[in-house]
């Protein structure tokens, strides 16, 4: 990494500090570490490991990288199943693969997952063993979404992997962290030659993401209801979800999606029908579905905020 780089990294940081103090002060970061997130996370999709005994600071280091890589600006967006408090707005909430899968393909733009405890994180044996064989039929969509996965895991004891094996696919795997103490680690990936041999952490900080220590993450293979999910899509599909329900009206819909005013309601469901239009798919979701106006009218009367019928 340049110096021009490393320049770039600080003035994005710099700027996204002016709106939100909490962002992190990448003077603060040694170069090497913002050199070896952005040769690991300037990537196609990956997954990266770091796992360790109980207690040895794995979240904290987890949620400290994506603080950095968020500073950076070499990741856009973040989500993760790790109990972070509500306060923390940057930071998506995921607590399902379905759920994973949707937000994945919701925009374009680079997106990290922090995936706390693995396996652990499921309910019971029989759920680990299906979110394991769903997380390997997964990892291959997920790889043109994308995405990077952060996994954080429990250190092998007695012979036994606290992890899925999906996460050990060399397809996938770029390299894993190893936590020594709270505060170092070392990072080996055979993907890089100067990080063969590791990559010493020492003096790691602790996160500004605040979570609570005493909740065990929690995921399962599929979220309780869709309308769980919709607050990771783009605005106008929020919009489109919320009015394809008979149940639910203009102002259950406003309120929901924090807007203004009912009109602003009516224009985000003309532009989800102009996009489903564009489809195959979409045109015929529409075909099946009567609306008040007429077949063809993905027209929604902005003098009449009432609800309309759905068959």
């Amino acid at each position: 990494m340049t110096f021009s780089e490393l320049e770039k990294y600080v003035a994005h940081a710099d700027a996204l500090r002016k709106t939100d103090p909490s962002v992190v002060d990448l003077r603060d970061v040694p170069p090497k570490l913002i050199r070896l997130l952005a040769r690991v996370y300037q990537k196609e999709m990956s997954v990266t490991v770091i796992k360790g005994i109980p207690q040895s600071g794995k979240t904290n280091t987890a949620l400290l990288f994506a603080e950095i890589l968020r500073a950076m600006g070499v990741v856009n967006e973040f989500a993760t199943n790790s109990p972070i408090l509500p306060c923390v707005t940057w930071i998506k909430k995921v607590e399902a693969l379905n759920t994973l899968t949707l937000w994945g393909y919701s925009n374009p733009k680079k997106k990290l997952f922090v995936y706390d405890e693995l396996i652990e994180s499921s309910t019971n044996r029989r759920a680990m063993s299906e979110l394991n064989v769903a997380w390997v039929k997964n990892l291959g969509q997920i790889s043109h979404q994308s995405m990077h996965i952060l996994a954080i895991v429990q250190e092998e004891q007695g012979g036994k992997k606290f992890y899925e094996s999906a996460f050990l696919d060399p397809a996938y795997l770029r390299g894993v962290w190893i936590k020594e103490t709270r505060q170092t680690a070392i990072f080996k990936s055979r993907f890089y030659d100067e990080y063969k041999d590791g990559f010493r952490l020492t003096t790691i900080p602790k996160t500004k993401v605040p979570y609570d220590k005493h909740v065990h993450a929690f995921f399962q293979l599929t979220a309780t209801t869709a309308l769980d999910q919709i607050n990771l899509l783009p605005l106008t599909m929020q919009v489109a979800v919320l009015y394809s329900k008979p149940e639910i009206g203009y102002d259950e819909i406003q309120k929901q999606c924090s807007l203004p005013h009912k009109k602003q309601v009516q224009r985000e469901i003309k532009k989800a029908l102009r996009l489903l239009l564009q489809t195959e798919a979409g045109r015929s979701a529409l075909a099946q579905v009567s609306l008040s106006k007429n077949s063809a009218g993905p027209d929604v009367d902005e003098d009449k905020p009432e609800k309309k019928a759905v068959a």
